[in-house]
C-alpha cells in the first residue's frame, strides 16, 4: 500500500513519466493520493498497475480528468474505486466503461455532474460487478435508473436525489433486489410515498433490509 499527499509539483512523484517509477510500483495493490494544488499541468501520470486493487484520489479534479486516467489507462485488477471532490462533465464519458469487474465506486465530499449523466460514465453494453454505489450531489435520471436496474449484484446505493421525471416508487421497485438504499433528500417524496402506501411506517421500513424490501414488493404488486 501508498500513501502519497503532494502540496507542489515539485514534490509529485506522479507529475513526469519515468521507468523508475514503473518499476518501483508495478506490484502496487493500494494507492491513495491527494494533491493540494491541480491544474491541467499537475494531472497525475500513474504508471502500469496490473495488481492494483484499490485507488482513492483526494484532489478536487476538472472536467475530463477520470476519461484520462481511467479510460486511457486500464486498470485490470481493480476492486475499489473512491473519489473525494471529482468534477465529472461530458468529457468523462465512458470513463469506468471497461471496469466491468470493479466491486465498489463511491464518490464523497463535493463531487459533481454536470453535462452528463452518471450511467454515461460506463458502457450499456457491458454487464458490471458493482455491489456498492455512492453518489452524492448527483441526481439519477430515467437513463441512470434503467442502468442500475440491470446491475444485479447491486448491494448497497446512496445517492443524493431523484431527477423530477423519476418517482420514487418506480424507483425502488425496479431496485427490488437492492439490500440497501439511501437517498439524501428522502424527505422531499414523503408524500408520494404516504399516498401510495398510506403511512409512513412502510416508507421509513424498506430502506433497512431485503427483508423489508421483499415486503414492499407485495405492497406494490
Amino acid at each position: 500500500d501508498i500513501n502519497i499527499y503532494s502540496s507542489s509539483r515539485n514534490s509529485n512523484i506522479f507529475s513526469i513519466k519515468t521507468d523508475t517509477i514503473n518499476i518501483k510500483l508495478f506490484h502496487l495493490r493500494s494507492l491513495k493520493y491527494s494533491a493540494t494544488s491541480f491544474s491541467d499541468y499537475a494531472e497525475p501520470i500513474f504508471p502500469k498497475l496490473p495488481y492494483i486493487l484499490q485507488i482513492e484520489l483526494g484532489s478536487n479534479f476538472p472536467k475530463g480528468t477520470l476519461h484520462r486516467i481511467f479510460y486511457q489507462n486500464y486498470f485490470g485488477s481493480l476492486k475499489r474505486l473512491n473519489f473525494d471532490g471529482a468534477h465529472l462533465g461530458k468529457e468523462d464519458e465512458f470513463a469506468f466503461g471497461n471496469y466491468i469487474n470493479l466491486f465498489s465506486l463511491c464518490f464523497s465530499g463535493y463531487s459533481k455532474c454536470s453535462e452528463i449523466k452518471f450511467s454515461e460514465l460506463f458502457d450499456s453494453n457491458n454487464i458490471y460487478s458493482l455491489q456498492e454505489l455512492k453518489l452524492p450531489d448527483i441526481e439519477i435520471t430515467c437513463l441512470d435508473l434503467q442502468f442500475l436496474s440491470k446491475i444485479n449484484c447491486l448491494k448497497k446505493i446512496y445517492i443524493y436525489s431523484l431527477a423530477s421525471q423519476v418517482h420514487i416508487i418506480d424507483f425502488l421497485k425496479l431496485l427490488l433486489f437492492v439490500q440497501e438504499i439511501q437517498i439524501k433528500k428522502l424527505s422531499v417524496y414523503g408524500n408520494e410515498i404516504y399516498e401510495q402506501f398510506g403511512t409512513k411506517p412502510v416508507y421509513l421500513i424498506w430502506m433497512n433490509n431485503y427483508e423489508n424490501l421483499k415486503y414492499l414488493s407485495r405492497c406494490v404488486e
